[in-house]
């Protein structure tokens, strides 16, 4: 749920006597930061390991402190210590809203777009007279090699592997301001070195550009055209047909929230249920929520309406391949997901043994998302835990168990959809199965939306395409924190999860079954629907 607020509650200052040009109280800037370590010290799992142990924590931290006594600091300069000094931890869960357009006005933009390939960057945008780069990898910048700059980045920015860190440059790539903080001689212009697609090496300076031209800048981009459609269909969950078969249906997610998320959060109290809806449908849906809340919830898709819906299409047509296309998902509510796997797969998927693990720590921020007491929260969870306590890891669900009438019963009953009675029909059969089912990732691909790709390839689905910046082992689930003299917002992790053994060589980074190579990227012309292009071109040939 992370990414879905960072992108709608961007660097935002509510007190209205601080700016970001402004030079701030440094006492008031020290309390702040001792509130986030506090923060950090009462909310996450372990916030130590990162810097090298609790030592090192508190000694990193006495050091940003005495920055800030002994210089002055605007609101961006304390953003920026925050975020430098949260990347130590390695989660990208735990992270300050920023917004890059903001912070990258005083410098300006270089007129290119880079996106991440399995093997690294390449260029996919450029102004006209650049057009013969599109295509070309990114070896360098300003004489640095890639890999040494990525390096350098996740000093600045929480990145959980390498995928994280790709994607970061990829979307800062053309920012003067993140490129000035990597490069603190840089001027004007900014060097990358290219391979272009016909093996040449290039140095190729750009100049930086204000934001006012940089909007304007047309960016050349290289497209393929397919003989069938796979692009049909609009929103941000929808799904088609991609051959004239009717033999393999696409659907395309850019975000798990749904109805199901908001009627939860609304009905428990969550803190700023309403607030969150609000911003869903100017960002997401693009209009505004209406002032009847029953009305609002009704106005945004089901996912399990949606998913059912379309299982019920395919079983009209023996539709025979199904692609979900988790593509630039950056995640949001995992539970709306679980219900769709059982109309998939039915009693297989309640008694297979994920082996996942989840532990939260008990903390005052947790407990405040949740609009509960303490006491309200061992009532529900069955324990005596207190603040600070690990949750009992909550492990699969309920595949250990033998009964699975009483397993079934339970599921539907806890389930988030608004289809229990669909559900109850099912009685243990998938609403339709196909004969395989495909997961198309990116490296974009986050959070929900990771652990949905995960799930499914746990019940035998192939992932396809480049690997998430998700890690399976790893830290999870933000929960929202505000700093009392500046305003800022952020999220900090709150739970643990355990998807791999510690020794899988999927653990940090969940590789796919199939990956493209660059090779294959110049066959389909660098076309921002490639994955999917070149797994319909494999189906076919089976």
């Amino acid at each position: 749920m992370k990414h879905f607020i960072s992108s709608i509650l961007l660097f935002v200052c509510l007190n209205h006597n601080v700016f970001a040009q402004d030079i701030l109280c440094k006492d008031s800037l020290i309390a702040d930061f001792a509130r986030l370590t506090r923060f950090l010290e009462e909310t996450h799992p372990d916030p130590y390991t990162g810097f090298g142990g609790r030592y090192f924590f508190r000694k990193e931290a006495l050091r940003i402190e005495n920055i800030l006594r002994n210089q002055d600091t605007d609101l961006s300069g304390f953003s920026t210590l925050i975020t430098s000094f949260l990347a130590n931890i390695g989660d990208e869960h735990t992270s300050l809203f920023t917004s890059n357009n903001q912070a990258n006005q005083t410098k300006g933009f270089a007129a290119i777009n880079a996106r991440v390939i399995p093997d690294g960057l390449i260029v996919s945008g450029v102004i006209k007279e650049k057009e013969q780069l599109l295509g070309s990898r990114i070896l360098g910048i300003e004489g640095v090699p890639i890999a040494e700059v990525l390096k350098k980045f996740t000093s600045l920015s929480a990145c959980e592997n390498e995928y994280g860190a790709y994607l970061k440059l990829a979307n800062s790539i053309n920012g003067g301001q993140t490129l000035s903080m990597l490069f603190p001689e840089l001027g004007n212009t900014v060097t990358y070195t290219f391979q272009t697609v016909s093996g040449d090496r290039l140095n190729v300076e750009f100049p930086f550009i204000s934001g006012d031209e940089w909007m304007k800048v047309v960016m050349e981009k290289m497209k393929y055209v397919p003989q069938t459609p796979v692009t049909s269909g609009s929103g941000y969950m929808f799904y088609g047909y991609a051959d004239d078969k009717k033999d393999i249906m696409r659907f395309r997610l850019l975000s798990i929230m749904a109805r199901e998320n908001f009627r939860f959060c609304i009905e428990n109290g969550w803190d700023g249920s309403t607030e969150m809806m609000k911003s869903f449908y100017a960002y997401t849906l693009g209009k505004e929520m209406p002032a009847d809340i029953e009305t609002a919830l009704q106005g945004i898709p089901s996912f399990s309406e949606t998913f059912f819906s379309m299982l019920q299409e395919m079983k009209t047509n023996n539709s025979q391949t199904l692609i979900i296309d988790l593509r630039g998902n950056g995640g949001g509510w995992t539970p709306i997901t679980l219900p769709s796997l059982y109309m998939l797969f039915g009693d297989d998927y309640l008694t297979t043994k994920m082996d996942v693990e989840f532990s939260r720590m008990v903390s005052p921020l947790l407990l405040k998302k949740q609009n509960m007491t303490l006491e309200k929260f061992n009532s529900s969870s069955g324990y005596n835990y207190k603040l600070g306590d690990f949750t009992i890891p909550e492990n699969d669900n309920g595949a250990e168990k033998t009964d699975i009438v009483n397993i079934r019963k339970g599921f539907v009953a806890n389930a988030m959809s608004e289809m229990k009675k669909e559900l109850e029909k099912q009685n243990g059969k998938p609403v339709y199965k196909p004969a395989k089912v495909y997961v198309v990732t990116d490296a974009a691909t986050f959070s929900a939306a990771f652990h949905y790709a995960f799930y499914l390839w746990k019940m035998g689905a192939t992932i396809v395409g480049v690997p998430c910046h998700q890690s399976p082992n790893t830290f999870m689930e933000g929960t929202p924190f505000q700093l009392p003299y500046t305003r800022l917002e952020g999220t900090i992790s709150n739970s643990m999860q355990i998807f791999l053994p510690g020794t899988d060589a999927r653990a940090k980074v969940f590789w796919p079954d199939m990956m493209p190579d660059y090779e294959d990227y110049c066959k389909y012309n660098f076309d921002s629907n490639m994955e999917v292009l070149w797994l319909l071109d494999k189906i076919r040939e089976k």
